[in-house]
């Protein structure tokens, strides 16, 4: 319809224009031009429409808007009715979801409040504002109040509207509206259709919903069993993961860990050798002693250190300390392992007798031959004095005895200084270490206590950030904890 005649009216501008069939309706603007609300094309003059706009102005407005689904597939629309069905406004097209219509709504009442507000005495924005589906009552004026207003207003929706359950239903299965806009629009040519908009289609008669049968609530028992079925699957899960980790550990990265020792003191005790300061005789645990060379089975520069416990054997070849070392006279007796942290004697029973081991001490180098093999329960008898033995486990998966090759020296053995500490259980075959006990307890404790500190941290803090800075730290605590956990297992597995 062509303007002809403008008023301010709360917040926005209301123009009147004469429609088709020869009456007048009224459109409010907002201050951007946009339109927010149209009136059907039912009075006599422009006066009489721009009147009504004012009039509507004056009113609470929110407790007669309501909002229907058109569904034909158009969408939603508002209207403001008043008395039987008489429409006052709408909504000057119809909109693809119930969110965009709520939000167009509450502008054209927020545009309308502005009047109302200045007519009641208060500032604009204080009014009381209704949105139709009665899901936000009044502000400002008391839940007594706003329930008296909300249960006044009528109610042409279901319980689903109120509720709020468009999107599952797609449309209020119990609406009631049929707006008498709508019938007016489709026979006189008025509102949005003759102002060149999309005219939403007359609402369908009210269906009764569909009664949906009350599920049976599961029995509390169940719902118990069911939260300690998921906390022991977690619990299985978790533990199944560390197992294999731990797995990772033994099999694969144990040996980048024995290969780093191997490299740092190789160039060290080459030194010594070089300046003659190598032991010779009893040597703090762990510390070089030799030098091993076995070309039969691909084993060279290997470095022999003191002592034969489990943690001893993680650096490499170990020498029992009640024994001669390899060269003096007597027999010089090296523990080594065979799966784990490298497996250094891995191949040890492949050696045939005539084979050559070669070994290099503070007191020069020497050379053994092979005489045979032997296990823990028959050892090979060897008739000569001067012996080397090499011992490992017997299997590589679950070993119950022990693998030795002796040999005898070829040439003239060195004296032996003598003074050799005994051997404590931890230095026999097969034997774990116990006191890695008490250090695994206190790393894995640290390790608890570092994921909840991370699990923390991820809430507090930047989620990448918190893992990028404290995987480091976990995974190292889990290193310790693999690694005492290895040197509770036979020390030559």
């Amino acid at each position: 319809m062509p303007a002809v005649a403008e008023l301010l009216v709360g917040k926005g501008r209301c123009t009147a224009g004469r429609a088709a069939n020869g009456l007048y309706g009224w459109r409010l603007k907002a201050v951007n031009g946009r339109v927010v609300g149209v009136s059907p094309a039912q009075y006599g003059t422009e006066e009489a429409a721009l009147a009504a706009c004012r009039r509507l102005s004056g009113e609470e407005v929110g407790r007669h808007a309501r909002i229907a689904h058109v569904h034909e597939g158009v969408g939603w629309v508002w209207a403001v009715t008043k008395g039987e069905g008489r429409t006052l406004a709408r909504s000057p097209r119809a909109y693809e979801r119930y969110a965009t219509c709520r939000k167009a709504l509450g502008v054209f009442l927020a545009l309308m409040e502005g009047e109302h507000g200045r007519r009641a005495g208060g500032p604009p924005g204080r009014l009381d504002t209704h949105f139709v589906d009665g899901r936000r009552a009044a502000r400002g004026g008391g839940r007594a109040a706003a329930a008296g207003r909300v249960a006044a207003a009528p109610a042409p929706y279901g319980r689903c509207c109120r509720l709020g359950w468009f999107g599952r239903f797609g449309r209020c299965p119990m609406s009631a509206v049929t707006t008498e806009s709508a019938g007016e629009s489709a026979a006189a040519g008025s509102g949005p259709a003759a102002v060149g908009e999309k005219r939403p289609e007359a609402l369908p008669p009210p269906r009764p919903a569909p009664a949906a049968p009350a599920a049976p609530a599961p029995p509390r028992r169940s719902s118990r069993g069911r939260r300690t079925t998921l906390g022991v699957a977690y619990g299985a899960s978790l533990l199944g993961t560390l197992l294999l980790g731990f797995g990772a550990f033994l099999f694969t990265l144990s040996a980048f860990q024995e290969e780093h020792y191997q490299s740092t003191v190789h160039r060290s005790f080459a030194y010594d050798l070089g300046q003659a300061t190598a032991p010779t005789g009893s040597a703090p645990d762990g510390d070089p002693v030799a030098v091993l060379d076995i070309p039969a089975i691909g084993l060279r520069d290997a470095i022999v250190v003191e002592g034969t416990t489990a943690r001893d054997l993680m650096r490499g070849p170990g020498h029992r300390r009640d024994s001669a070392l390899p060269g003096q006279t007597g027999a010089a007796v090296l523990f080594g392992r065979r799966t784990t942290f490298g497996g250094p004697f891995a191949h040890i029973d492949a050696l045939r007798p005539g084979d050559h081991v070669q070994v290099a001490t503070g007191q020069g180098r020497f050379v053994y031959v092979v005489d045979g093999l032997g296990t823990g329960s028959h050892p090979y008898r060897d008739a000569s004095t001067n012996l080397l033995v090499l011992a490992t486990a017997d299997a590589s998966w679950i070993p119950t005895d022990t693998v030795l090759v002796s040999a005898h020296l070829d040439g003239t053995p060195v004296p032996n200084p003598g003074g050799r500490p005994a051997v404590v259980p931890a230095d026999k075959a097969l034997a774990g270490q116990p006191d890695a006990v008490a250090p695994l307890q206190l790393w894995t404790l640290t390790l608890c206590g570092a994921v909840v500190l991370t699990v923390v941290a991820t809430f507090r803090w930047r989620r990448s950030a918190a893992w990028l800075s404290l995987t480091p730290v976990l995974l190292a605590l889990l290193w310790a904890v693999y690694e005492n956990a290895a040197a509770l297992l036979p020390n030559l597995y």
